[in-house]
């Protein structure tokens, strides 16, 4: 419907005016049809009062005298200024006109300057605003962010070293590699280049006001030096200062020297070495070797004593109540009456007979012997895995294995939850004395130590809760624990996980001893028939 015989309608002083001349026979309204006819008039777009329409139609239809009837008025477009109060952008809040006049860019602009936002001003979306015919909301101004520093960083320059943090797999075991050749490198030879952090970018709020950038964190190399020293003329490079064997640290690398002897016995004398040891022939009975790095012998353990801050590879085999300890992994051909202690994991190549054996992961004995591999006797520990082809035997005493506990994680659990929480209150500390810095003036000039000491606190206290997390994911997949038999158990074995024990008496096949879900120990025979109670 474009027009309804008898109703004119007209612009008064800003007002819609009806002008109506009720005559019989003509037809009645439909409300909804009115607005056909302000949008054929050119009026849609004003704003109408509240129930004009419907009362013009009853009006209408009810007859009567001619009647005038105001049904709404021409409004002009009006906007506010809204700005964030961190002053990191503004914005328009436009009411549209409802028959009036848009508003001009010209004037946004004014008023933005008035309300103070003069930089980083969006001047397309700002016409935007002014074209619409709808209300909005646009963001008129925004402030350019600061940009972070970046941290110091490390690169290394010795492509082949040796990293002594044990990679653990999704499934809680240590992914473990023999020793192989020991990596040298020469004296002056260039080890570690540090890159030192970045001042970061400055930004600008929509106020102008300048945001200052956090530099980057900055960090030493790591000290002290062993082996190593800052070259002279470069104070971000680190040169070897003799030949040795690199160790990656965190923020450096240490040279190891590499002592190498033909044998160890009364020639020789006991060994103590600040480094990696390696021993072409055999350690003889009575000897003792420590080192704080590697010790590798080609030739036998017989008796004697090892004590590596890094890995022992023995080549023969460890006998005669020999002892070694090791902070990462031993591995060895085989072992009889003697004892290992490794911080991650024991591989004995062939067989291990009457030993104490414990890692803080895994024992793998047989490794290279197939159905010939033997774990007889004694007592073998391990938090996540014991693997053998053939446990216990028949004439061969007692033997014992044991998975599923992990003291030295138990205990730095604890240790991390006292020091995260040390962290944090010093964090917390140093972030309200930042603030309070920023808000009330620097006298003394105290923001920029305090600011770099707070990030300081943060790193520190966010590699904490990260160890945390990673140390959950650990204790976690002890309930995952497993003695895994790869031809079968005969003579007497005692089996614990954890404090639940069984006593096998007799013989069994291939198979897997683990927990089910009520914690009890159940047998998974390799022939797939279903878990049995041992």
């Amino acid at each position: 419907m474009q027009n309804i015989e008898g109703i004119t309608l007209s612009d008064r002083d800003g007002e819609l005016i009806a002008s109506c001349r009720p005559a019989a026979g003509l037809a009645p309204i439909d409300p909804k049809s009115l607005p056909h006819l302000l949008d054929a008039a050119g009026y849609a777009a004003w704003a109408l009062l509240p129930d004009a329409l419907i009362t013009l139609a009853e009006r209408w239809n009810a007859g009567g005298d001619e009647f005038e009837l105001t049904l709404g008025r021409r409004e002009d477009a009006s906007f506010t200024i809204e700005v964030a109060q961190d002053s990191l952008c503004a914005w328009v809040n436009l009411t549209a006109a409802r028959g009036g006049q848009r508003p001009k860019l010209e004037d946004m602009l004014l008023a933005l300057n008035n309300a103070g936002v003069v930089f980083g001003i969006d001047q397309a979306a700002l016409q935007q605003a002014c074209d619409s015919s709808v209300d909005v909301r646009v963001v008129s101004a925004c402030a350019v962010l600061p940009v972070k520093g970046e941290d110091a960083r490390f690169e290394l320059l010795v492509a082949d070293t040796r990293d002594r943090t044990p990679k653990v797999g999704e499934d809680g075991l240590i992914d473990y590699h023999e020793l192989g050749d020991i990596p040298t490198v020469k004296a002056g030879q260039a080890l570690m280049r540090r890159h030192p952090p970045t001042p970061g970018v400055d930004g600008q709020g929509v106020r102008g006001q300048p945001l200052k950038a956090n530099a980057g964190l900055d960090e030493a190399f790591d000290q002290p030096f062993s082996g190593a020293a800052v070259a002279s003329d470069d104070p971000n490079l680190l040169l070897a200062q003799e030949a040795g064997q690199p160790v990656h640290t965190r923020c450096g690398v240490t040279v190891e020297g590499v002592l190498r002897l033909k044998d160890v016995n009364m020639a020789t004398g006991n060994i103590h070495f600040v480094g990696t040891v390696e021993v072409a022939g055999d350690v003889s009975p009575g000897m003792k070797v420590q080192a704080s790095g590697d010790i590798v012998v080609k030739g036998m353990v017989e008796g004697a004593q090892l004590d590596a801050g890094g890995s022992i590879q023995v080549a023969g085999g460890v006998i005669a109540h020999a002892v070694v300890n090791a902070a990462s992994s031993v591995s060895a051909r085989f072992v009889e009456n003697s004892s290992i202690v490794a911080g991650t994991a024991i591989v004995i190549e062939n067989m291990a007979l009457h030993s104490d054996l414990q890692a803080l992961n895994q024992v793998l004995v047989g490794t290279e012997a197939g159905e010939r591999g033997k774990l007889i006797g004694g007592s073998t520990r391990a938090t996540m895995l014991i693997r053998a082809p053939n446990l216990g035997a028949g004439a061969g005493g007692l033997t014992k294995v044991l998975v599923g506990i992990n003291p030295a994680h138990q205990a730095r659990e604890q240790e991390l939850d006292r020091k995260i929480e040390l962290e944090q209150v010093e964090a917390d500390k140093l972030g309200k004395l930042k603030h309070h810095l920023e808000q009330h003036g620097d006298p003394h000039q105290r923001l920029e130590l305090v600011q770099t000491a707070w990030q300081h606190k943060l790193k520190d206290w966010g590699r904490l809760l990260e160890e945390r997390v990673e140390l959950e994911r650990q204790l976690a997949l002890t309930h995952a624990a497993r003695i895994e038999i790869l031809h079968g158990v005969s003579g007497d074995v005692d089996l614990a996980f954890g404090k639940v024990v069984k006593h096998l008496r007799g013989s069994r096949g291939a198979g897997v001893f683990c927990e089910d879900d009520q914690g009890q120990i159940v047998f998974r025979a390799s022939d797939g028939s279903p878990a049995t109670s041992p």
